[in-house]
């Protein structure tokens, strides 16, 4: 079994953090013969993280960081109606709330410990998928309480990404380092990690490292697809969403 190529030149800069993060997720720390190249991806995704750190001496910094918290308490608070909802006795509001609960899910079970970056353009997918997607929109309309959820996530978020903007635009970090250029130097460590990986199933074959191909291969179709469904201008180009 190979592993699926990655749309890398076609993911916006969040996607590219957010799927190399999940990456992390996947292959944790437990495989010795992968260590080398999981801790060179570890560092080259934590460099472009601190491109989207707030500067402590930053005035905004502090009004950020509680719009960070409010977005977070939105997010655990919707899915936690929706997972009690999906044990409720009714049929119809079970489902519902299961519907939801996959719906969120689907991005990754440490939504709140994301970058921000990363985080908000999850957001910002996920409350596009009730109004968007018919099953989501469906379950919204069976539990009424998840809209005034879903209405505070977009509220807090919209408010967070403006105030993030403000930050970036009086905050010039690191002016001498892309994301572009830090996107093709990860980009290289990761395809290390891909090779160690295949080279270590092709030598000597075992369940464990089937078990990562086969997960790693389920994340990366799903950013595929992603890509391939964006609904884009013609000459959208990696990291417009970043505004850098």
């Amino acid at each position: 079994m190979k592993l699926i190529k990655p749309a890398f030149d076609r993911m916006r800069n969040s996607e590219f953090l957010l799927y190399h993060n999940q990456v992390l997720e996947i292959c944790g720390s437990g495989i010795q013969a992968l260590a080398l190249p999981i801790n060179a991806l570890k560092a080259a995704v934590a460099e472009i993280d601190e491109l989207f750190m707030p500067s402590l001496s930053n005035p905004l910094t502090a009004e950020l960081e509680a719009l960070d918290a409010r977005r977070d308490r939105a997010l655990t608070g919707l899915r936690k109606l929706a997972d009690a909802c999906a044990y409720h006795f009714d049929e119809a509001t079970s489902l519902a709330g299961k519907t939801i609960v996959e719906g969120i899910d689907k991005y990754g079970k440490k939504l709140t410990v994301l970058n921000y970056a990363a985080e908000t353009e999850v957001i910002e997918s996920l409350v596009a998928s009730f109004s968007t997607q018919p099953a989501m929109v469906a379950a919204a309309n069976t539990l009424p309480l998840v809209k005034a959820w879903v209405q505070e996530l977009d509220t807090a978020n919209r408010l967070f990404n403006d105030t993030n903007l403000n930050r970036v635009q009086s905050n010039a970090r690191k002016p001498n380092q892309s994301f572009t250029q830090l996107r093709s130097s990860t980009i290289d460590t990761y395809q290390q990690l891909a090779a160690q990986i295949t080279a270590q199933q092709t030598i000597a074959p075992s369940e464990l490292m089937a078990t990562l191909i086969k997960r790693l291969n389920s994340l990366t179709a799903q950013y595929n697809r992603l890509v391939n469904n964006r609904s884009s201008l013609p000459d959208e180009q990696p990291g417009d969403d970043e505004g850098k």
